[in-house]
C-alpha cells in the first residue's frame, strides 16, 4: 500500500520532487507505519509522521471442503492432505472496512496462506450417522487478518447437511439359521434369529428394527410371519404332502442407525412326521380312588427307522378320572 498526502508550509502547497521527497511511505503489512519527509531544494530538514493499515476483516461464512467420514462410533474427523477452509466476502463491508476485491457484485472468497491459520479438530456433534453438525477453532498467524469481531481465534459451527454428515458403515451379514418343519402339520413356528455380528467399542448399531421382507415357501405358507424379541414367528400351513427337503428361505431386513441394512436369513428344510414307539414304558401305582393323574408316568419312545430316542413328555388321557 501507498500512502498519499499533502505538504504544506506557512499554508502553502509544496511540491514533491522540488520541495521534498518521501523516503519510506509504503508498506505491505498492517501496523502502524512511520513515513520520513526531506526538505528539498529551498526547504531543509525532516518531519516524521505516523499511518496505519487495518487489519483485513474476515466474515463469520466459510466456504470448505466435504466433511464427511464413515461411522466409527466416535465425534473425531481426520483432516484429508487437500482439505480447505476459506472465508466467504462480507460484501457490506466493502469500502467501509475493508478494501473492495475485486470488479464483481458477487461475494469473493478469501483463500489464506497454509501458514497464515490454524485448523484446529473438527468434530462432529454426535458420533451417530447422518447429516451432522460439526464444530472447528480456527486461529488466525498473521497480524493482517482478524476476525469481524476483531479476535484471532473464533470456533466455527458447520452445519451445511450437503457438505458435513457420516456415512453408515457396513457389517458382514451372518450365517443363515436353520429351522424344520413337519408335512401334514399346521404350527407356529419360533426360532431366534442369526445374532448380529459384536462390534468393537465405542462402535454400537443404534436404534434397530426388524421388518420380514420375504417369506417364500410356497404352499406351507400364507401371511402372518413377524418378528418378536429377536425371534421370526412363522405360522406354517398344514400341507399333506411326503417330499423333503429345502422349501424355502424367510428373509429378515434389520435396519439400524450406523449400519447400512443387514439381510437375515432362515433356510427352512421340510420334513415328514415322526410317528415314534415305545421303547419302555412304566407307571407310578396309586391307591385305588385317586385320579389316575397322579400315576407317573415314565419311558422312551424312539424313532421307528433309525431307533434313535425321540423327546416328549407322557401324560394319561381323562386323567382326571
Amino acid at each position: 500500500l501507498t500512502y498519499y498526502f499533502r505538504v504544506l508550509r506557512g499554508g502553502t502547497v509544496l511540491t514533491e520532487g522540488t520541495d521534498y521527497e518521501i523516503l519510506n511511505n509504503q508498506a505491505s503489512a498492517a501496523g502502524t507505519h512511520e513515513i520520513t519527509i526531506q526538505g528539498k531544494g529551498n526547504y531543509q530538514g525532516t518531519a516524521t509522521h505516523t499511518w496505519e493499515i487495518l487489519p483485513y476483516a474476515l466474515s463469520d461464512q466459510l466456504s470448505y471442503s466435504y466433511i464427511n467420514k464413515v461411522y466409527d462410533g466416535t465425534t473425531a474427523f481426520s483432516c484429508p492432505e487437500n482439505f480447505s477452509l476459506d472465508f466467504v466476502e462480507n460484501t457490506a463491508n466493502r469500502g467501509v472496512r475493508n478494501p473492495r476485491l475485486g470488479a464483481s457484485s458477487s461475494a469473493e472468497t478469501i483463500r489464506l496462506p497454509a501458514d497464515a491459520l490454524t485448523v484446529g479438530d473438527i468434530t462432529f456433534d454426535s458420533p451417530a450417522a447422518g447429516d451432522r453438525t460439526a464444530s472447528v477453532t480456527v486461529t488466525l498467524n498473521t497480524n493482517n487478518f482478524v476476525f469481524e469481531d476483531g479476535s484471532k481465534t473464533r470456533t466455527f459451527q458447520l452445519r451445511n447437511s450437503s457438505y458435513v454428515w457420516i456415512d453408515k458403515a457396513t457389517v458382514a451379514a451372518p450365517a443363515a439359521a436353520e429351522l424344520t418343519v413337519y408335512n401334514g402339520l399346521a404350527k407356529t413356528y419360533e426360532i431366534a434369529l442369526p445374532a448380529l455380528p459384536e462390534l468393537e467399542s465405542p462402535k454400537a448399531y443404534g436404534e434397530t428394527t426388524y421388518t420380514v421382507k420375504n417369506v417364500d415357501l410356497g404352499s406351507y405358507y400364507t401371511d402372518g410371519a413377524r418378528v418378536e424379541k429377536g425371534k421370526l414367528i412363522l405360522p406354517i400351513l398344514k400341507n399333506d404332502v411326503t417330499s423333503t427337503g429345502k422349501i424355502g428361505t424367510v428373509t429378515v431386513t434389520v435396519t439400524t442407525t450406523n449400519y447400512t441394512d443387514i439381510t437375515l436369513t432362515v433356510n427352512v428344510t421340510a420334513a415328514n412326521k415322526i410317528v415314534p414307539t415305545v421303547d419302555k414304558v412304566s407307571a407310578s401305582a396309586i391307591t385305588y380312588g385317586d385320579a389316575l393323574s397322579k400315576s407317573e408316568i415314565s419311558g422312551k419312545m424312539k424313532d421307528p427307522a433309525t431307533g434313535e430316542e425321540v423327546a416328549g413328555t407322557f401324560a394319561w388321557e381323562n386323567g382326571d378320572r
